[in-house]
């Protein structure tokens, strides 16, 4: 059987259809990759496929003799999902489409109904090698399709055999499987596409080393919940050796795991030490606040540890009656402040544009984000709610779900339904960007003004366009080259310190 995998995000990560791929071929079947790189939608623009990128995409299926087409699909991009296997379906009648990934998971009748043959939920590298290995369907734990009389069946994949992550081959790079959707026609990708279309030209490796998440916040959609299962150290550095190999130019990482700070200190240690000794490349990583210690980040800045993400979301109050999360702002202000001791830069994650919120919510994350070490950013993301989730159901029960901004399925992560709630505007400036970079008395001052006051309305504009000035200079470094802005970085951080601590000598008493 001949099989492509293809998926609608922005450019050229796709690390789900890559582990699916060469998994696949390693049990003996062919398998393509086409990107569709696809834009998110806004509020009425689903982004549907024309006619010319539908016949394309067809004759790309038809010359390579693909028998099974799986889509990786996201609830942002169900619906264009649907629109091009609708579409396709007039040209390739007998193609069978089989779809995983997120929506899939939450919503796998949807997807059923949408046009779908089968549907993976959770992981898909075993239900797709049972499938392969005709085993009888309706046995296939992870594993849906509709039955001769119109019923959907799902195999429940909490049932699901959980793969050792050691067992899987490395990530496909193969390029000359590998296709991109441009201008409407299907195209080869090669390297140097790749790396222009690329954040710091492919330099940095998308490492995933582990897969689940210990935590079940009630707004996420994550499909890897559960124990954590991660990686040998062997095995991870056999993959690096190998991208290595391949993509000489790679020279920093990207771990994506959800939870790679969860785990034992030996794996971090021995992670830590092998990295440094073969490679010496910097690396960026994601973190939970309950988890961050003195002692961790001493071991990963050794390691390379340069940049993390780490978040807030929302006030004490919302995080435990609204999001479910197993954190508050003592353990949050706990590992800024630790990761602020060992000069770690750190993007903090917040939750806006939530119809729940007050006022008094908005003004706690100020505070709170006030107080954390400066310089920081902030990644202050629109509140979406995803079907299938816990807030989802809390938001249909109390009758709220038409009054977020953001939709699941047509503004993912962008608040762009008309008359919804909004976060109000100089709240949203003074969280998302001015808070990050100006001294904390100013932020006090204008705290205790008020926000919505005059004066504290003009006062933070000033601030925003002064300080998004800045902060577009450093998406230009950012996109220019790994180096330049590591180097800029560290340059800010030296003088907003500098200027910190003048302003501090000179202050009377």
């Amino acid at each position: 059987m001949n099989i492509a995998f293809c998926t609608f995000e922005t450019g050229f990560r796709g690390i789900g259809i890559r582990y699916l791929s060469s998994y696949v071929k390693s049990l003996g079947y062919s398998s393509k990759m086409l990107f569709l790189c696809r834009e998110r939608a806004f509020f009425e623009d689903t982004h549907a496929f024309s006619q010319e990128a539908v016949n394309s995409i067809a004759n790309f299926l038809l010359s390579n003799k693909i028998e099974l087409f799986g889509m990786s699909v996201m609830t942002g991009n169900f619906l264009e999902a649907r629109d091009l296997m609708q579409k396709l379906k007039k040209i390739l009648p007998n193609m069978k489409y089989i779809l995983g990934g997120i929506h899939p998971t939450i919503c796998p009748k949807e997807c059923l109904e949408a046009g779908a043959d089968y549907v993976v939920a959770g992981d898909g590298e075993i239900p797709l090698k049972k499938f392969l290995n005709n085993e009888p369907i309706d046995r296939i734990a992870g594993f849906g399709f509709i039955e001769k009389d119109g019923q959907v069946h799902m195999s429940h994949a909490s049932y699901q055999e959980a793969i050792a992550l050691e067992d899987l081959p490395f990530p496909d790079y193969e390029f000359s499987d590998t296709y991109f959707l441009h201008a409407d026609f299907v195209k080869s990708l090669d390297i140097e596409t790749f790396r222009k279309k690329t954040p710091w030209r492919g330099s940095y490796y998308y490492l995933t080393t582990s897969r689940g998440c210990p935590y079940s916040c009630a707004y996420c959609c994550n499909v890897n919940r559960g124990a954590l299962r991660r990686n040998t150290i062997k095995r991870v550095f056999e993959e690096l050796r190998s991208i290595r190999d391949k993509l000489p130019f790679i020279c920093g990482l990207n771990v994506q795991d959800d939870s790679f700070f969860l785990g034992s200190d030996a794996w971090l240690a021995d992670f830590c030490r092998q990295l440094k000794k073969d490679f010496g490349w910097p690396f960026i990583a994601r973190i939970m606040p309950k988890f961050v210690t003195d002692e961790r980040i001493e071991l990963l800045k050794k390691g390379g540890l340069e940049h993390v993400s780490i978040g807030l979301q929302g006030s004490d109050r919302l995080n435990k009656d609204l999001y479910n999360r197993q954190e508050n702002s003592q353990s949050f202000l706990r590992a800024c402040r630790i990761l602020h001791k060992y000069g770690i830069n750190f993007v903090v994650d917040v939750l806006l544009e939530n119809p729940y919120e007050t006022e008094v919510d908005l003004k706690e994350i100020a505070e709170i984000l006030n107080s954390i070490p400066k310089p920081f950013a902030v990644l202050a993301y629109p509140l979406t709610v995803f079907p299938g989730t816990d807030l989802y159901e809390r938001a249909k029960e109390d009758g709220m779900q038409s009054k977020f901004g953001a939709n699941a399925y047509t503004s993912v992560f962008e608040a762009s339904c008309p008359d919804t709630y909004r976060t109000p505007l100089p709240w949203r400036k003074l969280i998302s960007t001015v808070i990050s970079q100006s001294p904390h008395s100013v932020i006090d001052s204008i705290l205790e003004q008020g926000v919505m006051s005059d004066i504290g309305i003009c006062r933070i504009n000033k601030l925003y366009n002064k300080i998004g000035f800045r902060l577009r200079i450093a998406h230009k470094l950012k996109d220019l080259n790994p180096f330049v802005f590591r180097f800029a970085l560290r340059m800010y951080r030296i003088l907003f310190l500098l200027n910190k601590s003048r302003k501090k000598q000179h202050q009377p008493g």
